[in-house]
C-alpha cells in the first residue's frame, strides 16, 4: 500500500514536471516567433 502511493507521488512528480517543461518550450517558441516576425518587420 505504501509502495504504491510513493510510485503514485513519482508519477505525479513527473507529468508537473513534464508539463511545466511544455510550458516553458511553448513560451520560448511563441517568444522565438515573435522575434523572427519582429526582425522581418525590420528587414522589409
Amino acid at each position: 500500500g505504501l509502495h504504491t502511493g510513493m510510485h503514485l507521488k513519482c508519477l505525479l512528480l513527473i507529468l508537473v514536471e513534464t508539463a511545466e517543461f511544455r510550458l516553458i518550450i511553448i513560451r520560448i517558441q511563441l517568444f522565438i516567433r515573435l522575434f523572427l516576425r519582429i526582425g522581418c518587420y525590420f528587414l522589409v
